[in-house]
């Protein structure tokens, strides 16, 4: 009798057993997408080079787009400036006569005398590059001779040259443009006077 009992009661937690829900392990987190990731991770860094190519500020944005003249521009330019300012400014005001290709010491003083810089200034840049002369109002300065000595005035404006070494390291270079002259207005191909040169006594 108590082994057919035993065989009843197992008969009876059998189904039981069988209706109780089973513990799963808990499930492993999947693994993050491709896309998420890329699109989590931190942009790459400029590279080098291209960084260097971004100017720092609008005033360098600027300056880059303007290309630098090269000293055969700048030569070339100037050239045409001193051309005109001799047949243009100095031959019409200051010269004997019609046909006249000459201008005189005296002249280049009272022109570049218009650059607002000391009277020495101008006188040792004439010296250096026409020598001592004994009569200033002898017509002898050509174009040539006009722009050396422009040259000189010119770089004296720009790095504030006063003495006599200064200005004579200055000799066979080309400056930044040609020298700025009261009265007279460039823009690179024309040369306007913009009231009367002339020689006032005062140099």
């Amino acid at each position: 009798v108590a082994a057919g009992m035993a065989v009843e009661d197992a008969a009876k937690a059998a189904p039981a057993a069988a209706t109780a829900p089973v513990q799963l392990p808990p499930r492993a987190p999947e693994p993050a997408s491709s896309s998420s990731s890329m699109a989590a991770a931190p942009p790459s860094p400029r590279p080098l080079a291209e960084a260097a190519a971004v100017p720092a500020t609008a005033a360098a944005a600027a300056a880059a787009e303007v290309p630098c003249k090269s000293d055969e521009e700048r030569e070339r330019e100037q050239a045409t400036f001193y051309e005109r300012l001799l047949f243009g400014v100095l031959l019409p005001y200051f010269a004997e006569s019609a046909s006249a290709e000459l201008v005189s010491r005296r002249s280049l003083r009272v022109l570049f005398g218009r650059a607002d810089l000391p009277p020495q200034t101008v006188r040792l840049a004439l010296d250096i590059e026409l020598g001592p002369a004994a009569d200033e109002g002898v017509p002898c300065v050509d174009v040539e001779a006009l722009q050396r000595v422009g040259r000189l005035v010119a770089f004296a404006q720009e790095r504030g040259w006063r003495y006599e070494a200064e200005l004579r390291s200055g000799r066979g270079f080309v400056p930044l443009g040609p020298p700025q002259l009261r009265g007279l207005a460039w823009d690179g191909r024309r040369l306007r006077t913009l009231e009367p040169i002339l020689d006032d006594g005062s140099l």
